[in-house]
Parts: C-alpha cells; structure tokens; sequence
C-alpha cells in the first residue's frame, strides 16, 4: 500500500513541476505520510523482520530435526537375515601368475545396497587373519584407485582371491555395511572437505557386519 502511495504522490509531483519533483509533500516518506493519513495503521518497523527471522528459524529447525529422526530412524532398523552371502564358486589361474586363485561370488539379498569394507583370508585353526592375494588381470571387489562402490540390491560380483600357502582348509571374511542415509552421510565426510563447524553434525561410522564364505579346500597339486 505504501509503494502504491508512493507511486501516486511521485506521479502528481511531477506532473506539477514539469519532471522536477517540488511538491512538499513528497520530500517526506511514503509510509508517514499514509501513517498519517490513517493513524490507526500501525508503521512497519523492526518487529516486523524480526517476525521474518524467527519464522525462517523454526522452519530451519523443523527441517532439521525431521532430517536427524530420518536418520535415526534409518540407522537403527535391525539388519536383515542372511542380506548378503559369499560363495565358492571355484578356482582358477592368472594368466601372469604360477598360484591359484579361488573365485569367489557375493550377492546382496537386502532391500538396499551394500557397501564392502574390506576382505581377509582365514586358515582353519589359526587365529590370525591375513590380507587377501590378488591379481590385476583377475576380478576384484574394487576398481584400482577408486573407493568401494556399494553392492545394488539383488546384484552380485565374482572377485579373485589367491590361495593361501598355508595346508588347510580356508575361506573369505568380507565385512561390510548398509549404505543408508547415516552411512553416506559418513562417507561424504571422509571423501569431501567438510568445514570442521558443519563436519560435527554429521553422524559417525556405521555398524559394519563381517560375512564369511564356506570353508574352501586347497585344490589338489598338479
């Protein structure tokens, strides 16, 4: 109403003045001089932006305490049963390589995808895991110089993995997590720089869960 006010008297002023606004009128403001023509209107002043900003504040605030619930809520459902196997598929050779690797098979069964942290070997009786053997020119569970990629739900992938020296029998210990929204939150704060003030809202690791294979007999010797 002001603006439409302000439009009129500028109009009139000039008209009168032939472009040169002279009019005393038109030297005060807008908003008093409709103040003053309707003094039962009260002035905009600080109180209304202040309005503004606490609006804007508890809008933020719902937001973000609707994101924390979803991802409270999201990180503590329970896992699945049986969301993810390993199996032996078999073994076979590096075209570059006189050792044998076993081919191993994961396939995720969960409703949402899978992340792999990680691979072992462990020989029947010891105590002690190892780090897996692999081979460039054989399947693996990663890309060379890329971080993991989660597993879709009802994908599956055959990686490679060389059969230990040790006499025994052996399988694979593949940990993994669930890729939900608290966990890709974690991983964007480790692969992103995240201001250090934004970084402590952002939750911590998610639960990770270890899934062995079967137990593997070495293959026979030639």
């Amino acid at each position: 109403m002001c603006l439409f006010v302000s439009l009129v008297l500028e109009h009139r002023c000039a008209a009168a003045g032939n472009g040169v606004n002279t009019h005393p009128i038109a030297s005060r403001s807008p908003c008093a001089i409709l103040c003053a023509m309707n003094p039962g209107e009260p002035a905009p002043g600080p109180s209304q932006g202040s309005f503004y900003r606490r609006r804007v504040f508890w809008i933020l605030l719902a937001l973000f305490l609707g994101f924390a619930i979803l991802v409270y809520w999201s990180s503590s459902r329970p896992f699945p049963a049986n969301s993810i196997s390993v199996s032996f598929v078999g073994y076979t050779n590096a075209p570059n390589s006189s050792g044998r690797f076993a081919l191993f098979s994961i396939t995720n069964r969960d409703r949402i995808a899978l992340r792999l942290r990680g691979l072992s070997t462990e020989i029947e009786g010891q105590a002690n895991l190892k780090a897996p053997t692999f081979n460039a020119s054989l399947p693996w569970i990663t890309h060379s110089n890329a971080p993991p990629s989660p597993v879709k739900s009802g994908d599956h992938l055959i990686f490679a993995v060389g059969e230990p020296w040790e006499t025994g029998r052996w399988r694979v210990r593949v940990p993994y997590s669930r890729s939900t929204i608290r966990e890709k939150l974690f991983m964007f704060r480790l692969t992103h720089s995240v201001p250090s003030l934004i970084a402590k809202f952002f939750p911590g690791p998610p639960p990770i869960t270890t899934v062995t294979s079967e137990w593997v007999q070495q293959a026979p010797g030639p």
